[in-house]
């Protein structure tokens, strides 16, 4: 037995004292943190302050005393005026969403005049917070005598970012007895605070408790922050960012280096421009040698606005090998540089004071590494702009109806069966052409039916003529696997004559924004369509669109992305053949998957490839080049009860040859794996310098590598390394499932066993198996001096 053996014997033995003491009359302790508030619902009522989100659910509740210090001028000196805001007469407006929201509480400081604070809180995916305060207070004579301040209004916005209250997002309630929040004139005392926010449950009566620290804890929801030259925030941005570099060892083997962003203290540096933001990341490298000390690592985001969107189009990363993370390197210090511009839309953001939003993870890849970006809230521009204003593309397929801006229902179940959001304008040509735009809070009405629905979108023509309406309708239908808009008709009031209307309709079978009957999104935030109805021409943009749905929680495993391009629909002379629909691109959240013959994704994969192949140069010497299968590499394959493929290629640069990685699955009565891989690989000029052959082929022999239950995601962060003849693959962050059969993948997950734990468990069993032995030995011992005594020795 060997000392690390003997440190788990040690271990072991002190676990089975513990359990003897344990055993004799001690108990366990409760952990109070992990104490479920009671939180009943006689308590529901105390709630001084609720906002209601549309669908009747509350969103933002809170049970606070709030006092405001108001500062005011007299003749002598700047005095304070104490104002408590009132618990009952006041009026509680906001917005509820998933990401940004905010609870206004309004109360009368006169007759004619209104005082104000507004609360707005943010989401970070896992907690919620307080983001920024906001008071706007009448200082009138009968509250503040012998003011002499000519501005009779106090208005004063808080520090962004306050990061108060912070607490699960799924099932925290904040309790705090005494926060005092501090305004550059004035401060906010908030007191006996119970506090919920995001709420998205029926039942919110049972919550885990959070207390609030009694020194607030530095810490920020954007840690990255890039100023201008006038030291206003211009960008800001929540991410996790993991670097995946292959490299050659000592031994020319290669090496993978994981670096993780958020182990290190990280600089932001930068540009903001009017259209373009460039914020560099910048740490030092690894400590483990002087040279490397003096190198700094960096990684530079390009954000540009385009259209209708902001949008992430250039990575760029230049690392300098470290002893630290990069283990038997075999230089120290040589730069490596990861470059990769994007053509597809990435992070985007309305491009007019947007916010982009998603949990889920985004590879960005090239030949020399893997750049993973995951839990992203950012704000490429517009950073000082009111966050409770902002405008947000969550990147999430679970949607709830207060998300949207138009909502039709069933009447009979009372659930949403039309629901969009869409940015619209209508030109009318007259003499001239006048443009107007829909208001988002336009009217929608309609009804819901088997294969025909309509939404009518209305609103006033003019405060004078309330009752006089311009409206758009759109006609949808479905067959029998598709929703489709086949229809919009409008009529438009284009001046202050509330007489005089203009009536259009685009031909039937324009067929917009089509996506999957079952559990279908439509979804477009990056092209603008142009719809000719005779005289009235409607321009729509930023569309998210479902129609025919049928149940209360809006999730989709079907989410149809539309491509990057203005379309024109005309009214035709002759009558038109309807527009082939679209097949919906799935949402899979996957970088490479295989569809079944049913259209059921049966295999679905993320992970990084690495490959070294060895060759011939024209000298006859032996070398290695190494190559990075590409995240958006096309994808091929053939799903089968038994066996089943998948096939990655990717065009090699500079050439018209391909590569090719095929992985083959197998399964047996209760589990799938990796049967074997095959390599098709072009020596190109670039990767093997020098080559001999054109091409490299292999094969691994016969695995049974990430066995994984049936139905179950297998998971993997460590490396992973197959030989296929003389090639090395390694395999690293892996998320797989083959053989899937149904049409959303489950979030049920095997995660794979490190060598250490197998080790630990070896171990464990070994001074398990010793202690077993000495209980036996005692027992055995204890009969034989019982036995003694007995016979008299």
């Amino acid at each position: 037995m060997n000392r690390r053996h003997l440190k788990f014997l040690f271990v072991h033995t002190l676990i089975v004292i513990a359990l003897l003491h344990a055993i004799n009359g001690s108990e366990l302790a409760t952990r109070s943190e992990n104490q479920i508030a009671t939180f009943g619902t006689e308590e529901k009522a105390n709630f001084t302050y609720v906002l209601t989100s549309v669908t009747t659910k509350p969103c933002i509740l809170a049970n606070m005393i709030i006092t405001i210090k108001v500062p005011y001028k007299t003749q002598d000196k700047v005095d304070y005026k104490s104002l408590v805001v009132p618990d009952r007469n006041v009026t509680i407006d906001g917005h509820c969403s998933g990401v940004i929201s905010y609870m206004n509480i309004i109360w009368n400081a006169t007759d004619e005049k209104n005082n104000s604070i507004k609360f707005t809180f943010i989401n970070d995916h896992t907690y919620f917070s307080l983001f920024s305060t906001d008071l706007n207070i009448y200082r009138d004579k009968k509250h503040f005598e012998n003011t002499t301040d000519k501005e009779q209004w106090f208005r004063a916005t808080s520090d962004v970012d306050l990061r108060l209250f912070v607490t699960p997002v799924e099932n925290g309630i904040h309790k705090c007895s005494n926060k005092t929040l501090n305004f550059k004139k004035g401060e906010v005392i908030m007191q006996n605070v119970s506090l919920i926010a995001f709420n998205r449950n029926d039942n919110f009566t049972l919550r885990q408790e959070v207390q609030c620290p009694k020194e607030q804890q530095k810490s920020e929801t954007f840690p990255y922050v890039l100023k201008d030259a006038n030291n206003k925030a211009c960008a800001m941005a929540r991410m996790s960012i993991l670097l995946t570099v292959p490299f050659k060892t000592k031994k020319s083997e290669t090496g993978i280096a994981n670096i993780d962003l958020s182990k290190y203290k990280i600089n932001v540096d930068g540009d903001c421009q009017d259209t373009v933001t460039m914020m560099t990341l910048t740490w030092p490298s690894g400590d483990s040698s002087a040279y490397a000390n003096k190198k700094e690592n960096k990684i530079t985001l390009s954000f540009v606005k385009k259209k209708t969107t902001s949008e992430l189009y250039y990575v760029e990363v230049q690392i300098f090998t470290d002893e630290e993370n990069f283990k038997d390197v075999e230089r120290v210090g040589e730069l490596i540089s990861i470059n990769t511009r994007y053509d597809a839309s990435l992070f985007p953001a309305p491009v007019a004071n947007g916010v982009h939003s998603c949990p889920k993870q985004t590879n960005v890849t090239s030949s020399n590494g893997n750049i993973t970006i995951s839990d992203v809230l950012l704000v490429a521009f517009d950073a000082e702009t009111d966050f409770a204003t902002k405008k947000v593309i969550d990147c999430r397929s679970i949607l709830f109806e207060d998300d949207f801006a138009y909502v039709i229902k069933n009447k009979n179940t009372g659930i949403p069966c039309t629901l969009a959001n869409m940015s619209i304008t209508a030109s009318v040509k007259e003499n001239k052409e006048r443009t107007l735009s829909v208001l988002t809070n336009a009217t929608a009405t309609g009804f819901c039916a088997d294969k025909y629905s309509q939404m009518v979108l209305s609103w006033p023509v003019s405060q004078k003529a309330n009752n006089v309406k311009n409206s758009i309708t759109f006609h949808i239908g479905q067959n029998k696997t598709h929703f489709f808009v086949f229809q919009i008709a409008a009529t438009i009031y284009p001046g202050a004559n509330d007489k005089k209307k203009i009536n259009g309709a685009s031909y039937t079978g324009i067929n917009l924004f089509s996506a999957a009957v079952a559990n279908g999104i439509y979804h477009c935030s990056n092209s603008i369509f142009d719809i000719e109805l005779g005289d009235i021409r409607l321009t729509i943009t930023n569309v998210t669109f479902i129609a025919f749905y049928s149940e209360e929680n809006i999730y989709s495993g079907n989410l149809t992305e539309c491509k990057t391009e203005t379309s024109t629909t005309t009214k035709p002379t002759s009558t038109p053949q309807p527009t082939p629909i679209p097949e919906p691109k799935p949402n899979v959240h996957y970088n490479y998957y295989v569809n079944s013959t049913s259209n059921v994704i049966c295999i679905a994969a993320n992970m990084s490839i690495f490959i070294e192949v060895p060759y011939k140069t024209t000298e006859n010497k032996d070398r290695k080049g190494t190559l990075n299968v590409p995240s958006n590499a096309s994808v091929a394959g053939e799903c089968g009860d038994k066996l089943s493929v998948m096939k990655l290629n990717w065009m090699v640069n500079g050439s018209k040859e391909n590569n090719t990685v095929t992985v083959n699955f197998e399964k047996d009565d209760s589990n799938y794996f990796i049967r074997s891989v095959n390599l098709s690989v072009y020596l190109d000029d670039h990767n093997f310098p020098n080559h001999r052959d054109k091409s490299y082929n292999a094969s691994t022999a016969s695995l049974n590598e990430f066995s994984t239950p049936l139905n179950n995601v297998y998971k993997c962060a460590r490396n992973t390394s197959l030989t296929a003849k003389d090639a090395k693959i390694v395999i690293t962050n892996v998320a797989l499932i083959a053989f899937n059969t149904k049409q959303t993948i489950t979030s049920q997950s095997v995660d794979c066993v490190d060598d250490d734990d197998t080790s630990e468990s070896n171990a464990g069993a070994i001074a398990g198996g010793i202690i077993g032995g000495i209980i036996v030995l005692v027992g055995i011992i204890s009969l034989v001096v019982l036995y003694r005594r007995r016979r008299g020795y």
